[in-house]
């Protein structure tokens, strides 16, 4: 009977991966810690035969390899020690998403991967002496990493994407003949990530900013100055704000801010590398919620359309 029960331990059906089709298993993890897991976790059905498995394959403290693990498949508890033991670790899709600073970029990798923010803070801070511009070498995408990549390797992986990036779809060429660097298109589109999320605007948008920067007036960016002041919660920007002296404030200062503003999308860098060549020199937002703006061409035209948007956010109570 000892014999058909071990036979049965190491052999019959005792993993359910519908409960736990994905095991996290940290660093320096004990078997006593992993066992706890797999209960906690209603992956394993019979805890005694699995821990009678783990005698008999000799499975022990130093056989558990840390990483991302695929339950699909499993059956018996030889299957799953099996796995556990050879460290076949699957990968996850990694998403890099919009963020405004460096700090919330970190937060949003960190929580799909196995190190904290802090770690990769501190990776990014000996890359960069400037971490704050650091972010305009990123461009978000979903990307398939092994969970336990270290936050160096992960920097180096995403750098290589940033520089696959800009040599596909003729990138490289738009690059050249806007005459501008990869930071300066990275924090224009960030301006223009902040503008709108209404996608078919976005080269238009561009193309007012080309147009200013080209005929040297101030951008009067309003995201711009949200940045600057460091206070995201503001709906309307107001005079007293774009009094506040900030070298992102282009209100203030002529030119481009000195770094991106935000992680802008793929959509917002392409707007930008392919901005609608046109004669407006002004936007405003449109009163509603779709994202939606009126252009001009002179600035009467542009101060008509402002005072319809003011009237409209008043009339809606934001202050």
């Amino acid at each position: 009977m000892v014999g058909l029960y071990a036979y049965n331990s190491i052999w019959g059906s005792n993993v359910i991966p519908d409960n736990a089709p994905i095991l996290f298993i940290p660093e320096n993890a004990s078997y006593e810690s992993l066992e706890k897991m797999l209960v906690d976790s209603s992956l394993i059905e019979d805890p005694n035969s699995f821990a009678l498995t783990a005698k008999l394959m000799r499975f022990e403290d130093s056989s558990i390899k840390p990483g991302r693990y695929e339950t699909k498949g499993l059956h018996s508890n030889r299957d799953l020690l099996g796995l556990l033991r050879s460290g076949r670790r699957s990968p996850i899709n990694l998403t890099i998403s919009q963020a405004r600073t460096i700090q919330q970029f970190a937060g949003n990798v960190s929580e799909q991967m196995s190190f904290d923010s802090t770690a990769l803070l501190s990776a990014i801070r000996k890359e960069s002496s400037d971490s704050s511009l650091y972010i305009a070498g990123f461009i978000p995408n979903t990307y398939e990493v092994y969970w336990r990549t270290s936050p160096e390797g992960l920097l180096k992986r995403l750098y290589d994407e940033y520089d696959a990036f800009w040599s596909k779809e003729n990138r490289a060429d738009k690059l050249e003949s806007l005459k501008m660097s990869k930071d300066e298109v990275m924090t224009l589109a960030s301006i223009v990530e902040k503008e709108t999320n209404y996608n078919p605007e976005k080269k238009r948008i561009a193309g007012v900013y080309m147009n200013r920067l080209r005929l040297g007036m101030h951008l009067q960016a309003d995201p711009t100055v949200v940045y600057g002041l460091g206070d995201f919660t503001i709906r309307r920007v107001l005079n007293k704000h774009l009094l506040h002296d900030s070298p992102y404030n282009t209100y203030l200062y002529p030119g481009l801010p000195p770094g991106p503003i935000c992680l802008p999308s793929i959509s917002s860098i392409d707007a930008v590398l392919s901005y609608e060549d046109h004669k407006y020199l002004y936007f405003c937002a449109k009163p509603g919620y779709e994202g939606q703006h009126a252009f001009a061409k002179h600035l009467r035209e542009h101060n008509k359309n402002a005072s319809v948007y003011q009237r409209w956010l008043s009339s809606e109570g934001i202050r």
